[in-house]
């Protein structure tokens, strides 16, 4: 068969030699034919396609290939030789366990209204201490495990917590044989967040808070004040300090806090950085030599004693620290214009989730958490001086004089303590998270003590600070009202002493010579805030004596 013409469709039906010129042939214009054209010819580009299909593929390849090189896993998976990862339903977010533990910790401890000095100044500066401690570490982490497992309910938080805890211990074992490491700022921050551990995850048995407050105490004086003048180590020695206090004071036991100076040497290069709570916290750091002697008071010296100071002797000295206390209080609403103030307690939250009313139609609201801190340690250091006064006047039960004018009408224990069940509604609200339960339950505890437990400041104090508790996350305020101390045996027997005595609730106190006439403004003097009868000092001859078990 021959080859096909290729003339124009009009010649070859015509059976004529085309010429074959483009686009229309010559022959068809001269016969006035129309030229249809000629035929395109097909081509197959398939073989085309597919190559540029292949270096498509090829240059792919070699993009992945460079993308995936930091990430094995992913390409493995690609190339088919790994089956592909379903995602989980619910993630697993224990790789940031321990940030979302320590990141809530912070939230409910220390983000808010004055951080640094409202609560726990040495937990601001942990995380940025440039020298890594292996203990510091898993003590923080401990803390925060137990914080938050106890708040959300995790036993398995709970248990990872107590296994850093176990890791903390004998990190810190070995921290404390080394000659150099032992007064390091480090070890004394770990023995700090070891405290507040046994804080959250306490029981009634439980001794490790005692342990670590006494490790506290000896690392302190072991450091000696001069090591405690500048930050961090200022910082977490004022935190250190109220809860050395604290603890000698429920034991009735005197520390070396009670020395003048460590009172005066953390503070001698800037005397104005001293604050109104820090004053408070030196005049409540001498209320264990009076707890101490007091009990001996009204007894006879046996041979086997030391001799004891007189009663006269003893209430001087308490009198001065009252007036160093009511000096205070003038300064403090001389330094701050509007402290505080007072907010009618609404009808809807009067009745409470228990059917137990508020004692108080107005609460008291504070400029800031720190003001409630200072006022509430005011509060408590007067309860304490009272008691102590009227202790040793057991026969002289006549009201006192308006020692304390304004805040405390009378004298009366009732109104103290009140003043302190007023502070609840504030202390308690949302915003102020578990710090403002911290500041509560010391001075709570130290009201209640002090009331009668039948009474509805009593009954109030018990049922805020036990809800509290559940909420906060601490395990020593579900308890810390039942405990049995020494300061609770003698607070209760200065209340059946009273009560048998036919005594109203009043202080037993003469009008003092130091008080300033009525006439007189009511800071009229500016007499120092320390006392002139310093309380009589001893030589230690031991670290653990001048801690723990002082005479």
């Amino acid at each position: 068969m021959g080859k096909r013409s290729s003339g124009c469709i009009t010649c070859r039906k015509r059976k004529v030699k085309c010429d074959e010129a483009k686009p229309e042939c010559e022959r068809c214009k001269k016969a006035t034919y129309r030229c249809a054209g000629y035929d395109q010819s097909w081509l197959n580009e398939a073989p085309f396609e597919r190559e540029a299909h292949k270096r498509i593929l090829v240059r792919n390849q070699l993009y992945n290939a460079r993308h995936n090189a930091f990430l094995p896993k992913q390409a493995l998976i690609s190339q088919g030789l790994l089956p592909a990862e379903k995602v989980a339903q619910e993630l697993n977010l224990s790789a940031f366990r321990e940030d979302i533990c320590r990141s809530f910790l912070f939230h409910r401890l220390c983000s808010g209204e004055n951080l640094s000095k409202a609560i726990s100044w040495w937990l601001n500066p942990t995380p940025r201490v440039q020298v890594q401690s292996r203990t510091l570490v898993s003590a923080s982490k401990a803390m925060a495990a137990a914080f938050f497992g106890r708040i959300h309910q995790q036993p398995q938080i709970m248990h990872q917590g107590t296994l850093l805890y176990g890791e903390a211990l004998r990190n810190l074992s070995s921290d404390l044989s080394h000659k150099v490491k032992a007064y390091a700022f480090e070890t004394l921050g770990a023995t700090m967040a070891l405290n507040m551990y046994e804080m959250i995850h306490l029981t009634p048995d439980s001794t490790g808070l005692l342990t670590h407050a006494g490790g506290i105490g000896d690392l302190i004086y072991a450091r000696g004040p001069e090591l405690h003048k500048s930050y961090p180590e200022k910082e977490i020695y004022l935190e250190a300090r109220v809860i050395l206090v604290a603890n000698a004071i429920f034991s009735c036991q005197r520390t070396f806090l009670e020395e003048q100076k460590w009172k005066d040497v953390p503070w001698e290069e800037d005397v104005s950085a001293k604050s109104m709570f820090d004053y408070i916290v030196d005049v409540l750091s001498d209320l264990p030599y009076f707890l101490q002697q007091v009990a001996h008071a009204n007894i006879s010296t046996a041979t086997d004693l030391p001799e004891r100071p007189d009663k006269e002797s003893l209430q001087k000295q308490l009198l001065e620290r009252l007036q160093i206390l009511r000096k205070l209080q003038g300064k403090w609403h001389i330094k701050y214009s509007t402290p505080v103030w007072q907010v009618p307690v609404a009808s809807a939250s009067s009745q409470g989730s228990d059917s137990i009313r508020p004692p108080f139609d107005a609460a008291i609201h504070f400029a800031d958490l720190f003001r409630a801190y200072e006022y509430c340690a005011y509060q408590m250091a007067c309860i304490l001086l009272f008691l102590l006064y009227q202790d040793l006047s057991p026969e002289n039960l006549q009201p006192v004089e308006d020692i304390l004018p304004g805040l405390f009408p009378h004298g009366s224990i009732q109104d103290v303590v009140c003043n302190i069940c007023r502070c609840t509604e504030y202390l308690c609200h949302e915003r102020h998270g578990s710090r403002g339960y911290i500041v509560l339950q010391l001075p709570a505890t130290i009201a209640y003590l002090a009331a009668d437990k039948n009474s509805p400041e009593a009954k109030w104090l018990y049922h805020v600070c036990k809800k509290r508790a559940r909420s906060s996350g601490f395990g020593w305020g579900e308890f810390a009202m039942d405990q049995v101390t020494p300061l609770s045996l003698w607070m209760a027997s200065c209340r059946d002493r009273h009560r048998n005595a036919g005594s109203n609730g009043h202080f037993a106190v003469v009008r003092p010579c130091w008080a300033v006439d009525p006439k007189e403004p009511a800071i009229g003097r500016s007499a120092s805030l320390h006392s002139d009868a310093a309380l009589p000092l001893r030589a230690w001859k031991s670290l653990g004596e001048a801690v723990r078990n002082p005479s």
